[in-house]
């Protein structure tokens, strides 16, 4: 069993590996899934039947509103200027998870009254990304 704060993300620029670990990031979620696509023939006994199509995934996350910090100027140029960020998310260190280039596809601010501003950013694989979207497999130990 693995504890949530064990995770890792990691950033740095599009096309080569990210290399910086990303610490002032809250709660992170990994949303991976898949089309569903409609294979039904007359052969499926009068149920539908589905195969498999594109994979989806994306990443969430809350960090704490910090113009200094560079995990979060990465991700702010990325949604002002479209261009995309190297990012790893492992479940721990040399662990498995996404590492690819990604574009922020949402930034916004909270400045609640009692508690420090938060940005609350997703991020989802860039279409024109040099270096493709992959899942990072445990380092097997010797």
């Amino acid at each position: 069993m693995k504890i949530g704060f064990e995770g890792k993300l990691y950033h740095g620029t599009a096309g080569t590996a990210a290399a910086t670990e990303a610490t002032n990031v809250k709660d992170l979620t990994l949303d991976f899934s898949a089309t569903e696509v409609d294979a039904t023939t007359r052969a499926n006994g009068g149920y539908k039947g589905y195969v498999r199509g594109l994979k989806d995934i994306a990443i969430s996350g809350k960090s704490n509103w910090d113009p200094a910090d560079a995990f979060l100027a990465a991700l702010k140029t990325s949604f002002i200027d479209g261009t995309p960020v190297a990012i790893k998310m492992l479940d721990v260190v040399g662990g498995d998870g996404p590492d690819g280039d990604f574009i922020c596809t949402k930034f916004p601010r909270s400045e609640n009254l009692d508690g420090v501003m938060e940005i609350d950013w997703s991020l989802k694989p860039y279409a024109a990304a040099s270096r493709v979207m992959d899942w990072s497999e445990p380092t097997p130990s010797t």
